[in-house]
């Protein structure tokens, strides 16, 4: 009977530590900004730091009565085309020499287009056929880098320059659908030549992801330094970007950057458009009697390198830019110096991480107060696309303008914003979290302790005077 209240006991005991020990992400009223139904929703990096899981998969949306509601992960901005149109040099594209020496050879058997002024992917090229041309003329189109190894972009396509009783039918413009090449050729599929050419014009298009405002964080201080390096531990966030902090002014530095573990899988809307610099241009203050940064140790991989630098002229004080980085989650970073950490100031430095903010779009239902909440990752039902979410909007329509904002314990949390340090971060007091994860084990350790006493006490002063009776 003692060995089954024991052990009660030790279960009672070992799920109160379970349940002290395992932290809920945070929960929040929602407060809907317009008329609705739609609501677009952006979620503070303070906020994201305390969920403590990069994928956000167990979120839920709820309203007063505990029924979800259906939202979707705002899609990437859609890329804005330009184009541009201009001519290109043309170059005549010599016919094999004849059998009969006395046999013309100045009929071209192709032409070479010259794109190397054209910037982006060729959409189309418009051919100018002199007036006189009259025929219908195939030719394949072909495209190198080199001028040497080419290849198919259409097999085969028509010009025609057809003349009737005083009307002319040209079609001279070639689809290509975004090439991206250095020189087109245009050769002859037929027995005959091709027109000639009096100029050729070339359509092109680029790509430009609008990059949103980064959300940054209060300065974190590292978790170690030594002569060489300082070690910072981070949340579970996309890093984007990152910001040194020199100590003092008047400070130039070469730096690199490291990570350590594994890197967390990203979800598509961060991996849709990553850009990527992850070698900054920061080399204008390189000076190469620098010493050289050391060889990493083991476990740490190479991220990015660069000059940063404070100073304070004359003209006013100049710092250098933030260091982009591959937007994987990195929970531990270090900064190597070239000669040194001494080299940033007198004390170490710190830094401030930027990221990305995660927009959802969210439909409004049921009765009000709406809050988040949140499930077994497993159990969650899947975030629908914004298609899905928004049947009649057009693509390419800008999100719900109606905005819900997050409260905690009545105010909203607050979104920090470029170049504000608005947010704390669980990375600058590492040993607070680890302090209260102890004193919980401890306080369900003393829990049992306890109740297994009285178990064990309280039996045996019952059989005591049931012997004296």
């Amino acid at each position: 009977m003692k060995t089954n209240r024991v052990a009660m006991a030790m279960g009672a005991a070992a799920a109160a530590v379970t349940m002290v020990t395992v932290a809920a992400p945070p929960s929040n009223v929602l407060r809907l900004e317009g008329v609705g139904p739609y609501y677009t929703l952006e979620l503070p990096l303070a906020w994201q730091v305390q969920a403590g899981t990069t994928d956000l998969r167990g979120l839920q949306l709820r309203n007063a009565l505990g029924e979800p509601l259906p939202y979707a992960w705002a899609d990437a901005a859609p890329a804005q085309q330009s184009l541009a149109s201009g001519s290109v040099p043309v170059f005549k594209l010599p016919a094999p020499k004849p059998a009969k020496k006395d046999a013309p050879d100045d009929a071209p058997r192709g032409w070479v287009l010259d794109l190397r002024g054209a910037k982006g992917a060729v959409m189309e090229v418009a051919l100018a056929l002199p007036e006189r041309a009259n025929g219908v003329y195939p030719v394949a189109v072909e495209a190198s880098d080199d001028l040497t190894h080419w290849r198919t972009v259409r097999s085969e396509v028509q010009l025609v320059a057809l003349q009737h009783q005083g009307q002319r039918l040209d079609s001279s413009v070639l689809e290509l659908g975004g090439v991206r090449a250095t020189y087109l050729r245009l050769r002859s599929l037929g027995s005959g030549p091709v027109p000639e050419l009096t100029g050729a014009e070339v359509t092109t298009a680029s790509l430009q992801w609008p990059q949103p405002a980064l959300q940054w964080s209060e300065p974190i201080a590292p978790t170690g330094c030594d002569a060489q390096h300082c070690d910072y531990a981070l949340p579970a966030v996309a890093l984007e970007a990152v910001e040194l902090l020199p100590h003092d002014a008047n400070t130039v530095a070469q730096v690199g950057w490291l990570a350590r573990g594994e890197v967390a899988p990203l979800s598509h809307a961060h991996r849709h458009g990553l850009r990527r610099h992850l070698h900054h241009p920061l080399h204008a203050l390189r000076d190469k009697r620098i010493p050289p940064l050391p060889a990493p140790e083991p476990g740490w991989q190479p991220l990015a390198d660069g000059s940063v630098w404070w100073l304070r002229l004359p003209t006013g004080e100049s710092r250098s830019p933030v260091q982009h980085l591959d937007g994987a989650v990195h929970l531990q970073l270090r900064l190597q110096v070239a000669g040194g950490v001494a080299q940033l100031g007198t004390q170490p430095p710190q830094l401030r991480i930027g990221v990305r903010p995660r927009t959802l779009v969210m439909l409004a239902r049921g009765a009000a107060p709406y809050r988040t909440a949140w499930v077994e990752p497993a159990a969650a039902a899947p975030a629908m696309t914004v298609a899905e979410l928004m049947p009649a909007r057009r693509s390419g329509d800008a999100l719900p303008a109606d905005r819900a904002v997050l409260q905690a314990d009545g105010a909203a949390v607050a979104s920090p914003v470029v170049k504000a340090a608005s947010v704390p971060m669980a990375a600058v007091q590492p040993d607070l979290s680890r302090a209260w994860l102890w004193g919980a084990l401890a306080a369900g350790v003393a829990l049992m302790a306890a109740m297994a006493w009285s178990l064990l006490k309280g039996p045996g002063k019952g059989n005591e005077k049931e012997e004296k009776a």
